[in-house]
């Protein structure tokens, strides 16, 4: 069964795209792994904490900003941070995310940002796609959660975070969902083949 919730990095800026970032100050960025960084268990954003810990061991500065993600239903745009090296180079050094990024610096980008919470695009945004609406609400959900301090979490939360885990068995359902719908199915497919 093809993942079509699975988020990537794009490949190609189109209108459609473009339309949804906002901005031509994006970089392409392919992770660089060379440490063994340990960050917590349950983390909103692991590249927050994985850069600071590598700020730790290399110097430089930490660069917030977004990554853009697409999949077949939808855009994304994920708070996320980068490391600046001292010669004021920036790289991807998060494990777990995207091997390749495309990274936006927020207009303040060395200011931690205060909403986590990801700004999502639904390619096909009619009632009949309820899934992809359901995806994305349980996505955002999950996102607000993680960004509460795991002490004021209720049992509820913390059962909806482990449910979700690292949100494939959200992808998973939604994709299930999809493959019984055929004319969801056949237009995502369309718009895939464009």
């Amino acid at each position: 069964m093809k993942s079509h919730s699975k988020l990537n990095c794009p490949e190609t800026i189109y209108n459609e795209l473009e339309q949804f970032i906002h901005s031509k100050n994006y970089v392409f960025l392919t992770r660089k792994l060379d440490h063994n960084i340990q960050i917590r268990k349950y983390n909103i954003n692991d590249s927050f904490e994985t850069v600071a810990k590598y700020i730790d061991l290399h110097g430089g500065k930490i660069v917030y900003g977004v990554s853009i993600l697409e999949s077949d239903i939808l855009f994304e745009k994920q708070a996320f941070a980068v490391w600046e090296s001292p010669e004021n180079t920036l790289h991807h050094v998060t494990r777990g995310s995207n091997m390749k990024i495309m990274f936006i610096p927020n207009e303040n980008p060395y200011v931690i940002p205060e909403d986590y919470v990801s700004d999502f695009y639904n390619l096909f945004s009619t009632k009949e796609e309820s899934c992809i609406e359901e995806f994305i609400s349980n996505k955002r959900r999950f996102q607000e959660l993680m960004s509460k301090t795991t002490n004021s979490l209720t049992e509820d939360e913390m059962n909806d975070i482990c449910r979700y885990g690292n949100l494939s068995a959200l992808e998973r359902l939604t994709n299930k969902k999809i493959e019984k719908d055929f004319d969801l199915k056949d237009r995502i497919l369309k718009r895939v083949k464009k």
